[in-house]
């Protein structure tokens, strides 16, 4: 009997010190789309391709950062690969726009960049882009890149948002742990 009890004070122990270790690592995953053209001035028919800066302005190193393009058709782009960064680091991404012949009109598109490290999504950041389908018989300015700083939140983990309520529990499990134990 008298191991049973220490064996409930020890489990609840074991289990909190991962926890207690993960909060007191706190990170703080960020990214900002640092250059990128606002303005895409496209014939039908055609590919483009654009460049586009991402940087790490987090405080811990992205395993696999990427780029989505939302409100065109999947088979109009290609998206090239991933890449890890550093913090601090930027790395330039392409993606290619390929115009249908019978395409016309303008689209507004959104351009995001997603940063994982470990097993799942840990921040994202977004930006407005203007495709515009141009006439083969008028003519038009080309795409200007525009350097941009983006602002955004400081994005923060589960731990960083559910602090208080890991420190309640934390402290239930631990009164309730004495109070299996000395009650005899």
């Amino acid at each position: 009997m008298f191991f049973m009890k220490e064996l409930l004070l020890l489990v609840p122990i074991i289990l909190l010190v991962p926890l207690v270790s993960a909060q007191l690592q706190v990170s703080h995953p960020n990214l900002n789309i640092t250059s990128y053209q606002t303005g895409l001035v496209q014939l039908p028919g055609t590919a483009s391709v654009y460049p586009v800066n991402v940087t790490n302005t987090g405080d811990v190193r992205l395993d696999k950062v990427f780029l989505t393009l939302s409100f065109l058709p999947s088979s109009w782009y290609e998206i090239g690969d991933s890449k890890s960064l550093d913090v601090g680091e930027t790395a330039t991404f392409n993606f290619t726009i390929k115009l249908p012949q019978d395409s016309s009109g303008s689209l507004d598109l959104d351009l995001a960049a997603h940063g994982i490290r470990g097993f799942g999504e840990v921040t994202s950041t977004a930006v407005k882009l203007k495709l515009v389908t141009s006439n083969p018989t008028t003519t038009s300015v080309g795409p200007t890149t525009i350097p941009q700083s983006t602002p955004t939140a400081p994005s923060e983990d589960y731990f960083s948002k559910n602090a208080n309520y890991i420190a309640i529990f934390l402290v239930l499990v631990i009164i309730f742990s004495l109070a299996v134990l000395f009650t005899s």
